[in-house]
C-alpha cells in the first residue's frame, strides 16, 4: 500500500513538473514574439526622428498593442533606452512635442530602472513648464515611482512651479502611502472647506485601507458643515471631499455615528437609488440602535427628496419595524411608516 502512494505521488510530482515546464515553455515563445515586435516597431521608429507625423502613428500603434504581460524587467529597460534616446533625437516641433509626451507616457507607465528615473528628472529639471507636464503625468505608482520623484516634487512646489493640490496629485502617484500620510496630517488639521475637499478628493487608497482612510473625512465633516454658512463665496462644499463611489461600501462596513455621517453625505449629495436598498435593508438589521435609527430616517429623506419610490421603501420599514426592540428607534419608525401612509 505504501509503495503505491508512493508512486502515485511521484507520477502526480512529474506531471506537475512536466506542466511547469510546458507553460514555461509557452511563456518563452510568448515573450519572444512579443519582443519581436516591439524590436520591429521601435527600429521603425528609430528610423523616424525626422519625420514627426510618421513616428506619431507608430508610438499610437506602440501604445496601443495589447499589455506586453510576459517581458521582463530587463526587457523594459532595454526598451525604455531605445524610447530615451528617440525622445533626445527629434526635435521641438508642434507634433514631435506629442510625440515626446507620448514617450514619457509608454517610459512611465512600464518601466522604473535607473535609467527612467534619471531622464524623467533631467526633463524635470528643464525650465520649461510643457516639459514639466509630460513628465508629472508620466508618473506612475505601478511604473515610474520612488522618493527621487517624490522629493523632486516637493521641490517644485516649494519653488513656485505647481501648486499645491497638483502637488499632492503627482505624490500619490510617485509613493502612495507616503504622500497619504502627509495627506492625512492636512485633513486632521486643516481649518480651510476648499483644501480639506481637494485633499480628500485626490487621497490614495491603499488596498485594505480604505474605510479607515475614509473615517478621517467623515470624523471631521460636520466641522466644515457647520461652517459652510460662514465659508464665503467660492467655498466648495464639504461633501465634495469624497468621491461619491466609494461612499456605499464604506457605509456596509461602518456602524453608528460613521455610518450616519456617511449617510448624510449621501443625503447631501443626492446619490441614493433603488441599487443601494440592499445595503439600506442589512443595515436596519444591524445590532446598532444608531445604525438602525440613522438609517429608517435616511430612507424616510430619500423617499420625501423624490430619490427612491415610497412603494420600495415603505416594505423593507416595516420589515424593520416588527422586529424593531429599542423603543426610542420604533417609535421613530412608527413615525416614518406613517407619514409614508401605512395602514
Amino acid at each position: 500500500m505504501k509503495k503505491t502512494t508512493a508512486l502515485i505521488f511521484l507520477a502526480l510530482v512529474i506531471s506537475c513538473s512536466n506542466g511547469y515546464t510546458q507553460d514555461k515553455a509557452k511563456m518563452g515563445e510568448a515573450r519572444a514574439e512579443m519582443m519581436a515586435n516591439v524590436d520591429k516597431l521601435l527600429t521603425k521608429a528609430e528610423r523616424s526622428v525626422s519625420n514627426p507625423n510618421k513616428l506619431n502613428d507608430i508610438l499610437y500603434e506602440y501604445s496601443h498593442t495589447p499589455p506586453r504581460t510576459y517581458l521582463t524587467k530587463e526587457d523594459r529597460r532595454e526598451i525604455a533606452k531605445r524610447l530615451i534616446k528617440i525622445f533626445y533625437a527629434i526635435d521641438e516641433s508642434l507634433t514631435s512635442m506629442a510625440n515626446k509626451s507620448r514617450i514619457m507616457e509608454i517610459v512611465g507607465a512600464s518601466d522604473n530602472s535607473p535609467e527612467a528615473h534619471k531622464f524623467f528628472l533631467d526633463v524635470l529639471n528643464i525650465d520649461n513648464e510643457e516639459y514639466r507636464k509630460m513628465a508629472l503625468w508620466g508618473i506612475r505608482p505601478t511604473g515610474l515611482h520612488g522618493d527621487d520623484l517624490y522629493e523632486k516634487i516637493k521641490a517644485l512646489e516649494r519653488d513656485g512651479k505647481i501648486a499645491k493640490i497638483r502637488s499632492l496629485q503627482c505624490m500619490t502617484r510617485a509613493n502612495p502611502k507616503r504622500a497619504l500620510e502627509e495627506m492625512k496630517v492636512i485633513l486632521k488639521t486643516t481649518k480651510d472647506v476648499n483644501e480639506f475637499v481637494d485633499v480628500g478628493v485626490n487621497l490614495p487608497y491603499p488596498d485594505g485601507a480604505e474605510p479607515e482612510v475614509m473615517d478621517i473625512i467623515i470624523d471631521r465633516y460636520h466641522d466644515f458643515k457647520s461652517r459652510a454658512s460662514s465659508a464665503g463665496e467660492g467655498a466648495e462644499a464639504p461633501e465634495g471631499a469624497i468621491v461619491s463611489q466609494r461612499l456605499w461600501p464604506y457605509i456596509d462596513v461602518r456602524e453608528g455615528a460613521r455610518l450616519k455621517s456617511a449617510l448624510e453625505i449621501i443625503d447631501d449629495k443626492g446619490v441614493c437609488g433603488p441599487k443601494d436598498i440592499p445595503i439600506l435593508r442589512k443595515k436596519l438589521k444591524s445590532s446598532d440602535s444608531v445604525t438602525r435609527e440613522a438609517t429608517a430616517d435616511f430612507l424616510g429623506k430619500q423617499v420625501f427628496g423624490g430619490n427612491l419610490q415610497k412603494g420600495a421603501v415603505l416594505p423593507v420599514l416595516e420589515e424593520a419595524y416588527g422586529r424593531e426592540t429599542d423603543q426610542k428607534v420604533k417609535q421613530r419608525m412608527k413615525i416614518l411608516r406613517e407619514r409614508l401612509g401605512a395602514k
